[in-house]
């Protein structure tokens, strides 16, 4: 009998170690080459020890090809960001404005009605629809820093080689919280994509409250179908004190059809809070189940927006959305804006966040009829 036990007790534990090493494992997939840069898919295995569990964690990888990169700047494109203004988002006191851990809560809405999207079926446990639960969206966890980059100027004119210079990456690691039926306290199945913004860059505008807006300064018609339909990511700060006394901030994610003019596919809304400083992610809150957050929400009334706005600038006229620009309306206040001047061929994208009766922020920007960036700006607006 104890030779039975002793052999079914090193049976179990090389049965665990193996399990270790199978989910330290990382599996990835090659999809894709844009502009020298690799994009992979990575599938990351934790090993969570009390349950035995084994979580995946899909993360989006990007890791430079070749021993050196060459990247070009858009001339005439009507919008960049100088060193000071850089300097200024980067630096201590703005920096704290937008970094560190957010938690909230995730929701994709359709580009053509602004109704929330359920979660598809695989997300959603069996269970859930025996109770009749209908989850429209995700627990969310954002973790954001600075980080520094090598990289190579581009050669001159006269003929002078490529400089190497550091740049200035936003680095943003969201964590999405999927519904999940467990006994354990402590298991938490979780997806990860990992994205990051070169703050350097034309099209990165940056604003004193730390909102900011992220996508190709030009609009081009070209061959390549991800330059057709580029991404635009925003952050709008919340200047309203909230009840947990914590900033607050909603982050817009969406595809252009460069040809189309429109949004391409959904839009990914996060409404989230601050946490705690910066730890990459390591403190998410685990347990069983769902719980709702704002895509639960009735969307904001279009007679809440309608009428005309006060500008925080003296002498700058009104604000007022005309027939031409009816928006997308999400809940808590938030809408889309999208609209194509057929006289001027001007073009607006950007979200508005109704934040009390009476007063709202918008994060906008402008292209002229050829696709070139006029402005872009971020204004409080009164009745």
């Amino acid at each position: 009998l104890s030779f039975f036990f002793f052999f079914f007790v090193f049976l179990c534990v090389c049965v665990t170690l193996i399990r270790m090493m199978w989910a330290r494992r990382p599996e990835e997939g090659v999809i894709g080459f844009v502009g020298g840069v690799e994009f992979k898919t990575r599938l990351d295995r934790k090993w969570h020890g009390v349950n035995s569990s084994v979580v995946p964690r899909r993360t989006l990888v990007r890791s430079w090809i070749g021993s050196s990169r060459r990247t070009g700047r858009v001339q005439g494109a009507g919008v960049g960001v100088a060193a000071s203004a850089v300097e200024d988002f980067t630096g201590k006191e703005k920096k704290d404005l937008w970094s560190g851990e957010w938690v909230g809560h995730e929701g994709r809405f359709s580009a053509t009605s602004g109704k929330v999207i359920p979660l598809p079926n695989y997300y959603v446990p069996e269970e859930f629809a025996q109770w009749g639960i209908e989850p429209r969206g995700f627990e969310s966890n954002n973790s954001v820093t600075l980080r520094a980059r090598p990289s190579l100027s581009s050669a001159g004119s006269d003929g002078s080689e490529a400089v190497e210079e550091i740049s200035t990456w936003i680095w943003r690691k969201h964590t999405r919280i999927l519904p999940s039926v467990s006994m354990f306290a402590d298991h938490v199945d979780v997806e990860e994509d990992v994205h990051e913004i070169n703050v350097g860059e034309p099209g990165f505008s940056a604003f004193e409250d730390g909102s900011y807006f992220y996508g190709p300064s030009v609009l081009r018609c070209r061959e390549s179908k991800l330059v057709l339909h580029p991404i635009f990511e925003l952050v709008i700060q919340n200047p309203v004190k909230t009840e947990s006394d914590q900033p607050e901030r909603v982050l817009a994610r969406f595809r252009f059809d460069v040809e189309g003019r429109r949004v391409d596919g959904d839009i990914q809304l996060i409404l989230e809070r601050f946490d705690m400083p910066f730890a990459n992610g390591q403190f998410i809150e685990g347990g069983s189940g769902y719980r709702g957050g704002f895509t639960e929400d009735s969307p904001v009334d279009p007679a809440d927006l309608s009428g005309y706005w006060k500008r925080s600038t003296p002498d700058a006229g009104v604000w007022t959305l005309t027939e031409t620009s009816i928006p997308l309306c999400f809940p808590r206040g938030m809408y889309f804006i999208q609209n194509q001047d057929n006289d001027t061929g001007e073009l607006l994208l950007g979200m508005g966040w109704v934040l009390e009766p009476g007063r709202q922020v918008v994060v906008v920007r402008r292209f002229d009829a050829d696709g070139n960036t006029i402005e872009s700006s971020r204004e409080e607006l009164h009745k």
